[in-house]
């Protein structure tokens, strides 16, 4: 597992590798979006949520406040079964079989199961924009054929960024 962060796009990258020796039958992808606005601001501040999934591009999409806080998830492969609402969690059924647990919280949880990949490696991408949607889904478009290789340039301009810094190690 790989996490990185892209240091010119307002988007966070996990990228998964499985070995070829790896038997399973499928996994899951949880989320929850709650578009909060922070301190000094209430919980109640954020007062709706909407939220689609699109499967022609496999992104998970939610906003608040009317739109102008935005958040997605989006995918390198389809996910097999998309269960999302105003679930606080989901309990395993077995399998790749979840029941949704509903909140009173204003938030968007959300399950995606997917089988194997065939080429055993797996993407996501989390991005989020306080500029809306459109703008997001932009950055997201462009950046979505790209997400199998997206972590590479990310992950060279920090180990460049590093290579001429000054770092001590502790025993601590």
């Amino acid at each position: 597992e790989i996490l990185t962060v892209s240091f010119d796009q307002p988007l966070a990258l996990v990228h998964y590798e499985f070995p070829g020796s790896a038997q399973f039958k499928g996994f899951v992808v949880q989320a929850v979006f709650n578009s909060r606005l922070m301190w000094p601001y209430d919980v109640s501040a954020t007062q709706r949520m909407a939220f689609d999934y699109d499967p022609a591009s496999q992104t998970l999409t939610a906003s608040g406040q009317n739109g102008a806080l935005a958040a997605l998830m989006g995918f390198s492969q389809a996910p097999a079964t998309v269960q999302a609402g105003q679930f606080g969690s989901f309990a395993w059924q077995g399998g790749l079989r979840f029941r949704e647990e509903t909140t009173s919280n204003l938030q968007v949880g959300a399950l995606f199961a997917f089988d194997p990949p065939p080429t055993r490696s797996f993407n996501y991408a989390i991005a989020g924009s306080s500029e809306g949607m459109d703008s997001l889904l932009q950055v997201f478009q462009r950046l979505q054929p790209e997400l199998d290789r997206l972590y590479l340039p990310t992950g060279r301009y920090y180990r460049d960024l590093l290579s001429d810094k000054l770092q001590i190690e502790t025993p601590d």
